[in-house]
């Protein structure tokens, strides 16, 4: 039976390590770039919806000479409600714009792959492990290919903004003796 001082069985933990903490983070992240998406997103929607449907309004109906229009009680002059549409229908253009410019719906989705193949990974390493608690070694092949496969999560993989890392790995912290894959 292997002891938890063999180096293919601390290589394979500290690899799992790190992928549940990647994975953690990009769950994270994706969760905070989604929330960003919709900040940006709902009031686009809101501010063009109301811009559309007063140029619809205006359009539809014949103005009058009427200068003002009595509006909970008070006076709007026509020249002010044309301001405040316009002034939204920048507001609109410019959210839409700021959505586009940041990806943050795009940046969401990338993270949320992201975890889920370090998850994959994760549990590869867990049969690893477990085969090799079982008193069976790994071979060389498998830890080249998990290498090869953790170099391909950290290259193709969006970067985690430096607080979301920190949390992840204040979730998930490094075990220095005993078996460190049972208590991560």
């Amino acid at each position: 039976m292997t002891t938890s001082l063999d180096p293919n069985r601390r290589l394979l933990a500290h690899w799992r390590r790190n992928c549940l903490r990647s994975a953690i983070g990009n769950y994270d992240a994706a969760s905070k770039y989604k929330q960003m998406n919709y900040r940006l997103g709902m009031p686009a929607i809101v501010l063009s919806t109301i811009v559309g449907t007063s140029v619809f309004a205006a359009l539809s109906e014949e103005v009058n000479s009427a200068t003002s229009f009595q509006v909970f009680g008070g006076n709007i002059s026509f020249q002010l409600i044309q301001v405040g549409v316009g002034v939204m229908s920048v507001l609109a253009a410019a959210l839409g714009a700021l959505q586009t410019f940041f990806k943050w719906g795009e940046l969401s989705s990338k993270h949320q792959s992201a975890a889920a193949e370090y998850n994959a990974a994760k549990r590869y390493i867990d049969q690893l492990l477990a085969r090799q608690e079982g008193g069976k070694g790994v071979k060389d092949s498998e830890i080249n290919y998990v290498r090869q496969q953790m170099d391909t999560l950290s290259r193709d993989t969006p970067e985690l903004p430096a607080s979301i890392w920190k949390s992840a790995r204040n979730q998930v912290p490094t075990v220095s003796t005993g078996s460190a894959e049972n208590k991560t």
